[in-house]
């Protein structure tokens, strides 16, 4: 038999030529270097590296099992891989079908709908009582549309910073749109709850990406040790984990710097009874007229307790 093919792996091993641990290295760098005699030859070097390192648990038993008798090392090993294969296939799909389901929830609640919004008042105006003489001088029909318009924009921005709307927001917003204060505190208390089923999604998805490159950079780091360093697959290895090392950082980053997202739109749509299209016009006409500060003022607390910048996750 050949002294430096896989197919005297275990028999060295038997023979106390090469410790387990050795053996194991040598059926790993055999495989990760020769891909093809082990039907791996499909995998690229990601999915390659993970095959290996899921595989490599049963290293033990396939060198103890070994029947020379039977067949060479490598044909024996080459099916084992196979077999081995088709189950972490199977997972590997499951796992990433798993992770495209949420990575498709995620981008279904960022997208909004654009059209433009009817330019038939300016909603500050009528909130601090400037805009009275104009709208006094228009039609009763106007007059109604613009009040209307005028409390659902008050409402929509007051649900969309609904983390900053104390008890005197609370009066104020109440007597301007007349709905009683114990309807809107229901309503502002159900949005606030809304966010944080928003906020577990995007943790998770943070969480996961962490987890997955922190995974792979142990993955690179542990290969590495099994490899020649001056060889071209060492150098190559060097830069993935390199990269991986850098991607962990990043999501390490993105984790701790983590703020409390504002209510969706389709949340505020649902609690108010109008449609999203609706509430997205109030909030890019009120944008488009420069009056976002201006509800701010009346929504806004004193207490920066809730000031996201200072919260840790």
């Amino acid at each position: 038999m050949k002294k430096n093919g896989s197919e005297n792996i275990a028999s060295m091993y038997r023979r106390g030529e090469i410790s387990m641990d050795e053996a194991e290295n040598r059926l790993w760098a055999e495989m990760y270097t020769n891909p093809s005699r082990y039907g791996l030859v499909s995998l690229d070097e990601d999915e390659l590296s993970d095959f290996l390192l899921s595989f490599r648990p049963r290293f033990r038993r396939i060198i103890e099992s070994y029947d020379e008798s039977v067949a060479e090392f490598e044909t024996f090993a080459r099916n084992c891989a196979l077999f081995f294969k088709m189950t972490w296939r199977k997972k590997q799909l499951k796992i990433a079908a798993e992770r495209q389901s949420l990575e498709n929830e995620i981008r279904h609640d960022a997208v909004e709908s654009v059209r433009p919004f009817d330019d038939t008042s300016n909603p500050a105006d009528i909130v601090s009582g400037t805009a009275e003489r104009r709208v006094a001088r228009r039609s009763s029909v106007r007059r109604r549309k613009i009040e209307e318009d005028a409390r659902t924009t008050a409402l929509v921005l007051a649900m969309k910073s609904c983390r900053d709307v104390d008890d005197e927001a609370l009066e104020k917003l109440s007597a301007f749109t007349g709905i009683g204060g114990g309807e809107l505190l229901k309503m502002i208390e159900s949005l606030k709850s809304c966010p944080e089923t928003r906020t577990a999604r995007n943790r998770r998805m943070l969480m996961a990406r962490r987890d997955e490159t922190y995974y792979r950079k142990r993955k690179y780091e542990a290969e590495l040790g099994r490899l020649d360093e001056s060889s071209h697959e060492y150098m190559r290895l060097r830069e993935r984990y390199e990269r991986q090392e850098r991607a962990w950082q990043k999501a390490n980053e993105s984790l701790e710097d983590g703020k409390i997202p504002t209510p969706k739109n389709s949340d505020i749509a649902r609690i108010l009874g109008i449609k999203q299209r609706k509430v997205y016009y109030c909030i890019s006409h009120a944008k488009e007229k420069g009056v976002i500060e201006d509800y701010s003022e009346i929504f806004k607390k004193e207490s920066e307790e809730n000031d996201p910048k200072d919260e840790k996750r």
